[in-house]
């Protein structure tokens, strides 16, 4: 793996990071920092060995294909090498799925997560506390996006419900991040509030 530098379409020079620290690791070890968000989840910005694609595939019609794929290829690494100089440049196009309105296709995120989730519980059960982290971080960016139309209250619903499935096992988890722990709490206060703290965090994240 390596890092990777974002830009615009109207992008000039493009500064880089030059420094490279390399990183070795077990597949166990790329599994949970997945589950703590520690890692990318993209497809890109990796080579892998062919044979790790022997039984995983990317699922077919659904958006987010790379988040429902990339844990289940760290889970078969033996070894993950890591580093932080930017080698792959991702140009960030208008119309891009991280650029466009919701629509219920972003559901499928959700049906992912659910597939994460149950993986996570039949391969990794040590990781299980570990995973809730990922899912929530997950279910708040759909929270976030969702529109509180009549056309997507069905959505609104279900990604509030698993919101609350996942925010117990959060607040309880010691090592899952203070921002994540604040998306559990505020869940409890107002869904409402959670999906304003989600566009606050997006607008600084940018």
């Amino acid at each position: 793996m390596c890092n990777y530098k974002k830009f615009s379409e109207e992008a000039g020079s493009i500064d880089t990071l030059n420094e490279e620290i390399v990183e070795t690791f077990p597949g166990t070890e790329g599994v949970r920092r997945f589950c703590y968000q520690k890692i990318h989840q993209e497809a890109w910005g990796k080579l892998y060995k062919r044979a790790l694609f022997e039984h995983v595939r990317f699922p077919v019609g659904k958006l987010y294909e790379d988040y429902g794929t990339t844990y289940k290829v760290f889970f078969l690494c033996n070894k993950i090498v890591r580093g932080e100089k930017e080698k792959y440049f991702y140009r960030v196009r208008t119309g891009s799925i991280m650029n466009s309105a919701f629509s219920m296709k972003d559901m499928d995120r959700a049906d992912l997560t659910e597939e994460f989730l149950a993986f996570i519980h039949d391969h990794c059960p040590d990781l299980s506390k570990a995973s809730y982290t990922r899912a929530l971080i997950s279910y708040a960016m759909l929270l976030r996006d969702c529109p509180g139309t009549e056309e997507y209250k069905a959505c609104y619903h279900r990604i509030s419900f698993k919101i609350r499935e996942c925010r117990k096992q959060v607040l309880h988890d010691a090592n899952s991040p203070f921002v994540v722990k604040l998306i559990a709490v505020t869940s409890v206060i107002s869904m409402n509030l959670t999906k304003i703290l989600g566009k606050i965090m997006k607008c600084v994240k940018k």
